[in-house]
């Protein structure tokens, strides 16, 4: 700890001080003691103090303490501020003829002095209980053992008790964690019979469909860029594993982040290790793969065939514009044949009159150029890539309210296919069809109606999709509202224990309250804002900030700026990545635990580069020479940094902590961001790559926000000296 550091958090209150049992010479009526003086160990009280409302743990007679934690409590409580390596140090040549003996005498009275002073309960028997049941709700949504660990020392001292020993909670980590792998194999054994099991770990080590890879190493790899060829791909590779009969597993009982945590463990490592996993493992773990894989595929392909359609849209689009200017060419060639035609002296001035009066009347007559209309009559002309669109719809299993329309189109969709047809029959049910879409499903020509009747299913379902009034049950994110909560059962048993876990509210009224008081609360500020001439509402009632003019530059602040610059001077990388970790601790969260050597962290540093720049692992390394980490190092921690929630949550507590610096609120009040494209260069095979205007390569569009206060991250990482104020 640093000096700032330690004054900010190790300081006593007043009333902590005053509680500090005091070591006196004379008794309640002022004699002097008889015997050995008293010792004076109010510096162990306050170390003592100052350790448990840190760590949530009592120091042991081991515990070292820093020099500048030492000397703030020192200083407070008025004592010499002795150089000690352990809370042992205190004491020794102080407390008689048997020092180990009232050393651990002392020691009891002080942690007992100090967890009552503090408000903290001792850890027992019945804690255990209720944290070994947290734990258990816990287990199902964390993705390793060192999350548990963490969340089980958060939970402790949220609820002031005493921290037992690391040990202890890895072991009921550890307990927790066993449980959930116990039940995802009898949820599995139950779902899948023993016969298809023994089946599918066979055929996944088979060669698959590409050369010289595994069906595990096919279904892993990337279908390519949004084309019809690799949305077909992508079709396929769920009606495989739909024939493998994944989309009829029930694994209801394992969360989704659960298998999908089970999920990782395969595409972390190749076929090979897994192949070598005890027969639990492999099922556990190979199981949750292909259910995992087929919800990301079915995602995939939704989310391709609203690319596509977008595209469509797109290039219906462009054809109105083109409309437009065909039509814009009318009216000048209308406007140039009226001059002419009154500069005919040829004809009566009656006659030249009538002409003009006929001519401005067929401009005038001609039908306004729609874009909703234009586009709905190219989605009709474009059949065959529409159809091809549709043939999605094959491998997944949508299914909706049987009240919507929607799903009376899907139902409708599959007819066709059933029947082969190529014209709309015309007893054909229109309920589901919007009214715009009749005249053209009305054509005579039914094999047009055909065409429109699928571009008007097309839009429909893309949107139901969107909306949720239609669902897929074997996707992640277009699942049904019901199967993406806690099945009602299981929540009408454990509703009281799942709030209790995650911290929720268990009336939903008083939730809703909360939420209306602080929509009513922004609703004031709008007000307020609105009469202070911050925010202005148009004439379609949208809310709209009042365009902004640029400032004059101020010459005093452009050298106040340079100073600071002058003063913070030259900062290398790896001083500003080793600062900003020990203000935001934010290697703790991508870990889910705190680093265990420095090496595991150099290796995390490594592991971040790689991800933020286009080097591999072996390139990361090689920037990190003489520090003994190996390429396998930075490799499982690039792949650590895949595990969901984990960057977020690190990002989270970086900007919190930027956030709290006092300058930056005058920079910005972090409601207020930027953002500009990047362009990287990428393989062509990449889903999201297009070609660079400027250099024709293949390159992805980043963009990256960036908020209104971020030069307070720089500044403040750069001066550590106590100079932020």
């Amino acid at each position: 700890m640093s000096e700032a550091e330690a004054s900010d958090c190790c300081r006593l209150s007043d009333e902590q001080i005053a509680a500090i049992p005091s070591a006196s010479r004379f008794d309640e009526n002022g004699k002097p003691k008889m015997g050995r003086p008293a010792v004076d160990l109010t510096l162990g009280y306050g170390l003592q103090l100052v350790h448990l409302a840190l760590t949530g743990r009592l120091a042991s007679v081991t515990d070292s303490f820093p020099p500048n934690v030492v000397k703030v409590v020192a200083s407070q409580l008025e004592v010499d501020a002795a150089a000690i390596a352990s809370i042992k140090s205190i004491y020794r040549g102080k407390v008689g003829p048997k020092p180990e003996a009232s050393i651990e005498r002392r020691l009891r009275e002080q942690r007992t002095w100090a967890r009552e002073t503090l408000g903290f309960k001792a850890y027992d028997a019945a804690v255990e209980k209720e944290l070994s049941s947290t734990l258990a709700m816990r287990s199902r949504d964390a993705a390793s053992q060192a999350e548990l660990v963490t969340f089980a020392e958060e939970w402790l001292y949220e609820h002031r008790i005493v921290l037992p020993g690391v040990e202890r909670l890895q072991d009921l980590a550890n307990a927790a964690f066993r449980a959930i792998e116990t039940l995802a194999f009898e949820v599995i054994n139950g779902a899948v019979t023993p016969a298809k099991l023994r089946m599918i770990l066979k055929v996944m080590f088979e060669p698959g469909p590409a050369d010289h890879i595994t069906v595990l190493e096919w279904l892993k790899t990337s279908a390519g860029k949004h084309g019809v060829k690799n949305l077909d791909e992508v079709s396929s590779r769920v009606d495989y594993l739909k024939t493998l009969g994944a989309h009829e597993w029930n694994l209801n009982s394992l969360s989704q982040t659960r298998i999908q945590a089970f999920a990782q463990r395969v595409v972390h490592r190749p076929p090979s290790e897994t192949s070598r996993r005890v027969l639990e493992t492999q099922v556990v773990e190979v199981i949750c793969f292909l259910k995992a894989t087929l919800w990301e595929l079915t995602d995939e392909a939704i989310f391709r065939m609203g690319r596509r359609t977008t595209d469509l849209v797109r290039q219906g689009t462009k054809k109105v514009e083109r409309k437009q200017a065909s039509r814009s060419t009318i009216f000048r060639e209308s406007v140039q044949s009226i001059v002419s035609l009154a500069k005919d002296t040829s004809k009566t001035a009656e006659e030249r009159l009538a002409e003009i009066i006929k001519m401005g009347s067929e401009v005038l007559n001609l039908p306004k150029v729609s874009h909703a209309e234009v586009v709905r009559e190219h989605l009709t002309e474009q059949g065959i890539q529409v159809s091809n669109v549709l043939d999605t719809l094959d491998c997944l299993d949508v299914e909706g309210d049987g009240q919507k329309k929607d799903l009376i189109l899907v139902q409708q969709l599959k007819e066709i296919r059933a029947g082969d047809l190529k014209e709309l029959p015309t007893d054909w049910d229109l309920t589901g069809i919007d009214a715009v879409w009749l005249p053209l499903v009305n054509d005579p020509d039914r094999v047009k109606a055909m065409k429109a009747f699928k571009a008007c299913a097309l839009l429909r379902i893309r949107k139901g999709l969107l909306g949720g009034r239609l669902w897929v049950p074997h996707s992640a994110n277009f699942r049904s509202r019901h199967d993406s909560l806690i099945p009602l059962e299981e929540w009408q048993r454990d509703k009281a224990k799942f709030c209790k876990t995650f911290g929720l509210e268990p009336d939903a009224h008083v939730a809703i309250a909360r939420q209306i008081a602080l929509l009513n609360d922004g609703l004031l500020q709008v007000d307020d804002a609105l009469d202070k001439g911050l925010l202005e509402i148009d004439d379609k009632n949208c809310v709209r900030l009042p365009e902004l003019g640029a400032m004059a530059e101020e010459p005093e602040l452009k050298r106040t700026a340079q100073k600071l610059q002058e003063m913070i001077g030259p900062v290398q990388l790896p001083d500003l990545i080793l600062e900003m970790d020990a203000q935001t601790r934010f290697s703790s969260k991508l870990l889910g635990r705190d680093a265990k050597s420095a090496k595991e962290l150099v290796a995390l540093y490594a592991g971040l580069l790689a991800h933020g720049t286009e080097i591999d692992a072996k390139s990361a390394t090689a920037m990190v020479t003489g520090s003994g980490v190996s390429v396998a190092e930075v490799t499982a921690a690039m792949r650590l940094l895949e595990t969901p929630g984990r960057l977020r949550a690190a990002n989270n507590c970086v900007v919190a902590y930027q956030q709290s610096i006092p300058i930056v609120k005058l920079w910005s009040d972090g409601t207020k961001a930027s953002s500009d494209m990047m362009s990287l260069d990428s393989t062509r095979h990449l889903g999201m790559a297009r070609t660079d205007p400027r250099r024709k390569t293949p390159a992805a569009g980043i963009y990256t926000h960036v908020l209104g206060s971020y030069r307070g991250l720089l500044v403040f990482s750069a001066i550590s000296d106590g100079t932020k104020s």
